[in-house]
C-alpha cells in the first residue's frame, strides 16, 4: 500500500531540484500531458536552471515563444522550437539556426536580417567554413555592423576579430580616399570653370586631363562603396564640366565688332526666346535677369534700326515683347510698393477670456479689418498680367486677405460665444434665486460681471439691464438667508476651536479649515451686527487654527518658487537653443530628444504658482511649438522619403526582373530606409509594415528558388545514394565469373554526371570508390582465372606438341606463343629444370630435396642478374613463352612440366 502511494507521488513538486530533474527525465508523452501545468511552471519559474532547461523539452510552442526573451533559457527554448520546426523570426532563434545551417541557409539568414548588431551576432555564430561566403553580407552593413562584429568577437574569436578589424580599416581607407579625391576633383573643377568662363585658355587642356584622371580615380573607388553599404558620390557635374571644357576648346571666339549687329532675324529669335520665358519665371530675380537681357537686346535693335529699318512684322514683334516686359515690370514695381510685412494674427485655438486681454483683442480686430481693407485695395491696384502666372504675386495678396478674413471671423465667433456665455450667466442667476441658492447666485453674478467687462459696450448692452435687476434680487435674498443661517454658524466655530486644541496634520488641518470656511461662505454674507461678530470670531479662530499650517505652506511656497525658477531656466535654455541652432544643418533627431527631455524635466518641476506659471507655460509651449514645427517638417520630409521607398519596393515586388536582381535592389532599399532620419511612430510603423511586406514577398520568391535548388540537390544526393546502393547490392553474392566491368563503368559515369553539394560529394564518392575497389578485385580475380585457363591450355598444347615431335608427327602450331619453337639435338633438361626452379622461387613454392643445390644456384644467378637491372623480374607469361619455345621435351620432362605450370598458376593467382 505504501509503495503504491509513493509511486503516485508527484516529484515535479519536490523541494529538491535533483528529484525534479529525475522526474522530468522519467517522463513520457502520456505523463507529460498529465503534468502539463507543473512542467509549464518548472520551465518558466523554477529556481534551478537545470530543471528549467530540462522541462523545456515537454512544454508547448506558446511557452517556448514566451521564453525567447529570458536570457537564462532563451537559447534552449530556441533550439527546441527549431527542433519542432517552429523557428520564429527572433534573434536568438536565428543564432541557433545559424550554428547548424548549410551555406545557402546561412546566406538566407544574413539577407533577411536588417539590424547590423544582429547581423554581427549571426556572423559570429556561423560555422567558420562559411565566413568567406558571409563576409559580403556583414560588409554591406557598413561601419556600424563591422564595429559591432569587432566588439562582439573581441576576446572570443581571434580570426573573426581580425577579419572585422581588417574590413574596418579597408572601409575607413576607402571613405578617406573617396573624400580626398572628391575634394581634388572639386578644386580642379573650380579651376577649370574659371578658365572656361573667362581668363587665359592655354591651361584648359592640362586641367581637363587632370580632372578626367581624378574622375576616373573617384569612380574606381566609388565602385567599391556599395560593397560596404555606402552610396557612391555623383560625378555627373564634374563630367559635364569636362564636356563643356571640350566644347569651349573647339569654339572659335569672335572679336566683337564696333557696330551693332543689323541681323534682325537673329535678334527676333532672341526676342521670341525672351517672350516665351516670361510665363515660366517663378522669381523676381529671374525676371530682372531676363529684363537686363531684353534691355541690352533693345539697345542693339535701336542701334541697328538707326542704320537700316526693320520690316513691319519684325517691328511688331519687337514692340509686343517690349510692351509685355514693360507691363510686367510696372506690375512688379507696384508690388514692391505694397506693404508685405508678415501679418501677426491671433491664435484662434487659444483666444483669451481675461477681460483686459479680451479688450485688447477687440482693438486688434479693428486693426485687422483696416489691414484687410488695405490688402484688398492693393490687390485691385496691382493689375497683374494674366499671361504671367508664374510669380503668383496676386495670389499672395489674395491669400493674405483670406488669412485676415479668417482671423476677423474667428474673433467675431469668439465675441458671439462670450455674448452667449454672458446671457447664460444672467439666466443662471435668475434660476439660482428662484431655487433660493444664494452662493451659486453670487458665483454666477461674479462670472456675469467678468463677462460684461470682457465684451464691447454695444455687445453687452442687451443683457446689462437684466444683470442689474438680478443683482438687486440677490441683495433681497441675502437678507432673508441671514435669519436662517445664524443657528448654523455656532457649530462651525466650535469645530475650529476643536482644531486648535487637537490639531491634525498640516495638510489635513488646512483642508478642514478650507471646508469649514466654504461652508461658512455658503451660508451667505453677514448683514446683521450679531452675525458680523460671529464672523469676526470665526476669522480669529480660523487664523489660530491655521497657524500650524503656515510652516508647511511656507515650505510648499518655497518649493513652488524653486520649481518656477527651474522652469524659467528650462525656458531660457530652450530660447537660447532655438535662437542659436542652424535649422538647415542641425540633427532633427537630437532636436526631438531635446524637445522631449525638456517636456519631461518641465513636468518634474511641479507645482508652481498658478498666475506666474501660466505665463511661463505659454512661453514654454511657444518654444516647444517652434521646435516641434521644425521637427515636424523633418518628419514629413522623412515620411515622404520612406513613402517613396515603399512605392519603389512595391514596383520592384510586382516587376518582371529576375529574383537575384530583386533581392539586390531590395537590400539597397533596406539600406536607404535605415539612412532616413526620424519619423513619427504611427506612420513609420504603417509604412514599415508595407515596406516589410513587399520585401518579404521578394525574399519569399528567393526562398522558393532556393527551395527548388535545394530539392534538386537532395534529388542528386538521393540518386547518388541509389547508385551506391545498386553497386552494393550487385556485390552481394557476386563471383569473379559474374563480375561485369561495363556495369561498374556505367554506374561511375552516372555518379560523375550528378551535381552534388560540397558537403556530401566527398563522402558519396568515397563510398562508391570503396565499393568499386571490391568490384575491381572481383574483376582482377576474373582476369586471373582467365589467364589460369589459358596457362592450362598452353600446358596441354606443349605436351601434345612434345609427343608429336618425339613421334616425328607433323602438328600445326596451336598458338603464336609456340612460334620459333627450336628443336635441339638434345633435350634441354637442365634449362627446363632451371626455368621450373625460377618460377617456383617466384611463386614461393618449395622444390624437391634433390633440386636444393640447383635451386640455390638459380637464386644466386637471379639475384646477380636483377641487381644489374634495378630489380627487374620477368613476367609469368614471358617465362611461359620461354618454356614453350624449348624442344624436344621427352617424357622425363612431364614431371617438370607439371611443376612449372603449377608454379605459374600459383604465381598468377
Amino acid at each position: 500500500m505504501f509503495s503504491k502511494f509513493r509511486q503516485r507521488k508527484n516529484h515535479l513538486d519536490s523541494e529538491r531540484p535533483e528529484e525534479r530533474l529525475l522526474a522530468i527525465a522519467a517522463l513520457d508523452t502520456e505523463k507529460a500531458d498529465k503534468f502539463e501545468e507543473q512542467l509549464r511552471r518548472c520551465a518558466t519559474s523554477d529556481t534551478d536552471l537545470r530543471v528549467r532547461r530540462a522541462a523545456l523539452a515537454w512544454v508547448d510552442e506558446t511557452v517556448l515563444m514566451a521564453l525567447l526573451d529570458d536570457p537564462d533559457v532563451a537559447e534552449t527554448a530556441a533550439a527546441r522550437l527549431v527542433e519542432l520546426g517552429k523557428a520564429p523570426d527572433h534573434p536568438v532563434a536565428s543564432k541557433v539556426l545559424m550554428r547548424s545551417a548549410t551555406r545557402e541557409d546561412a546566406l538566407a539568414l544574413m539577407d533577411r536580417t536588417l539590424d547590423p548588431s544582429l547581423t554581427a551576432e549571426l556572423f559570429c555564430a556561423a560555422p567558420e567554413a562559411y565566413r568567406e561566403h558571409l563576409l559580403p553580407g556583414i560588409c554591406r552593413t557598413g561601419e556600424v555592423g563591422l564595429a559591432a562584429l569587432e566588439k562582439q568577437s573581441r576576446g572570443r574569436d581571434k580570426n573573426c576579430n581580425r577579419l572585422a578589424r581588417d574590413e574596418l580599416d579597408r572601409l575607413r581607407k576607402l571613405v578617406k580616399d573617396v573624400e580626398d579625391e572628391r575634394r581634388r576633383a572639386e578644386q580642379l573643377a573650380e579651376a577649370l570653370g574659371k578658365i572656361t568662363a573667362a581668363g587665359p585658355r592655354q591651361h584648359l587642356e592640362h586641367f581637363k586631363r587632370e580632372l578626367e584622371a581624378s574622375i576616373g580615380r573617384l569612380e574606381s573607388s566609388a565602385r567599391q562603396m556599395p560593397n560596404y553599404g555606402l552610396s557612391a558620390p555623383d560625378v555627373q557635374d564634374f563630367t559635364a564640366l569636362v564636356n563643356s571644357a571640350e566644347a569651349a576648346m573647339v569654339v572659335t571666339v569672335e572679336e566683337p565688332t564696333a557696330t551693332p549687329d543689323p541681323a534682325y532675324a537673329a535678334m527676333i529669335a532672341e526676342f521670341e526666346r525672351l517672350d516665351s520665358a516670361l510665363p515660366k519665371i517663378s522669381a523676381i530675380d529671374a525676371f530682372r535677369s531676363l529684363e537686363a537681357q531684353q534691355n541690352r537686346l533693345t539697345e542693339r535693335w535701336r542701334s541697328a534700326a538707326d542704320q537700316e529699318p526693320p520690316s513691319q512684322d519684325q517691328q511688331a514683334i519687337f514692340e509686343r515683347v517690349c510692351q509685355r516686359y514693360a507691363e510686367l515690370s510696372g506690375a512688379i514695381a507696384r508690388w514692391e510698393r505694397v506693404d508685405t510685412t508678415p501679418v501677426a494674427v491671433p491664435n484662434l485655438d487659444a483666444l483669451p477670456d481675461d477681460p483686459s486681454a479680451v479688450q485688447a483683442l477687440w482693438v486688434e480686430q479693428r486693426n485687422l479689418i483696416k489691414l484687410r481693407k488695405a490688402t484688398l485695395s492693393a490687390s485691385q491696384d496691382l493689375r497683374w498680367p494674366q499671361w504671367a502666372p508664374g510669380l503668383s504675386i496676386a495670389d499672395q495678396l489674395q491669400d493674405r486677405a483670406a488669412t485676415l478674413t479668417a482671423a476677423i471671423e474667428g474673433v467675431d465667433k469668439h465675441r458671439a460665444n462670450l455674448q452667449a456665455a454672458f446671457a447664460t450667466a444672467v439666466s443662471a442667476i435668475a434660476s439660482c434665486i428662484e431655487d433660493g441658492q444664494l452662493q451659486p447666485a453670487l458665483s454666477a453674478l461674479g462670472q456675469a460681471r467678468r463677462l460684461e467687462k470682457s465684451l464691447p459696450d454695444k455687445a453687452a448692452a442687451d443683457q446689462r439691464k437684466a444683470l442689474m435687476r438680478e443683482a438687486a434680487r440677490i441683495e433681497e435674498l441675502k437678507d432673508w438667508q441671514n435669519f436662517a443661517t445664524s443657528p448654523k454658524r455656532e457649530p462651525m466655530i466650535q469645530a475650529l476651536q476643536a482644531l486648535i486644541e487637537s490639531p491634525l496634520e498640516p495638510k489635513h488641518q488646512a483642508d478642514k479649515i478650507k471646508t469649514l470656511r466654504a461652508e461658512w461662505n455658503a451660508l451667505g454674507p453677514t448683514t446683521r451686527r450679531e452675525d458680523r461678530a460671529l464672523a469676526n470670531r470665526f476669522n480669529e479662530l480660523a487664523e489660530a487654527a491655521f497657524e500650524p499650517c503656515r510652516t508647511y505652506f511656507s515650505d510648499q511656497a518655497a518649493a513652488r518658487k524653486q520649481n518656477l525658477a527651474e522652469r524659467r531656466r528650462i525656458c531660457s535654455q530652450l530660447e537660447q537653443y532655438v535662437s542659436s541652432v542652424d535649422w538647415a544643418t542641425t540633427d532633427m533627431q537630437a532636436a526631438e530628444q531635446i524637445m522631449r527631455a525638456a517636456r519631461q524635466e518641465w513636468r518634474e518641476h511641479h507645482p508652481v504658482d498658478r498666475n506666474r506659471g501660466k505665463t511661463l507655460e505659454r512661453e514654454f509651449e511657444s518654444l516647444q511649438g517652434q521646435i516641434h514645427d521644425r521637427v515636424k517638417q523633418a518628419w514629413e520630409h522623412n515620411v515622404e522619403l520612406k513613402r517613396a521607398i515603399v512605392a519603389e519596393a512595391e514596383q520592384l515586388a510586382t516587376g518582371t526582373a529576375d529574383t537575384n536582381t530583386k533581392v539586390a535592389e531590395a537590400k539597397t532599399l533596406q539600406r536607404r530606409w535605415r539612412e532616413v532620419g526620424a519619423t513619427p511612430r504611427k506612420p513609420d510603423q504603417q509604412l514599415w509594415r508595407q515596406f516589410r511586406g513587399h520585401c518579404d514577398a521578394i525574399f519569399a520568391a528567393r526562398d522558393v528558388d532556393n527551395e527548388q535548388a535545394h530539392q534538386a540537390i537532395e534529388s542528386a544526393i538521393a540518386a547518388a545514394e541509389n547508385i551506391c546502393e545498386t553497386l552494393e547490392a550487385a556485390l552481394n553474392g557476386m563471383t569473379p565469373s559474374s563480375a561485369d566491368k561495363a556495369q561498374l563503368s556505367r554506374l561511375r559515369g552516372e555518379l560523375n554526371a550528378l551535381r552534388l553539394p560540397e558537403r556530401r560529394e566527398r563522402a558519396l564518392h568515397k563510398r562508391f570508390d570503396d565499393l568499386a575497389r571490391s568490384y575491381n578485385q572481383l574483376l582482377v580475380q576474373q582476369a586471373a582465372e582467365a589467364v589460369v585457363a589459358e596457362i592450362d591450355q598452353l600446358k596441354t598444347w606443349d605436351r601434345d606438341m612434345s609427343y608429336a615431335e618425339l613421334a616425328d608427327t607433323p602438328m600445326e602450331t596451336p598458338a603464336p606463343i609456340f612460334e620459333g619453337r627450336e628443336k635441339r639435338e638434345e633435350a634441354p633438361l637442365d634449362e627446363l629444370a632451371r626455368l621450373t626452379l625460377q618460377v617456383e622461387i617466384l611463386a614461393g613454392i618449395e622444390s624437391p630435396e634433390q633440386d636444393r643445390q640447383l635451386r640455390l644456384e638459380v637464386q644466386v644467378a637471379a639475384l646477380n642478374a636483377t641487381m644489374g637491372q634495378r630489380g627487374v623480374v620477368k613476367e609469368p607469361m614471358e617465362l611461359v613463352a620461354t618454356w614453350c619455345r624449348l624442344s624436344p621435351k621427352p617424357s622425363a620432362c612431364d614431371e617438370l612440366r607439371e611443376r612449372f605450370f603449377h608454379a605459374v598458376t600459383e604465381l598468377i593467382r
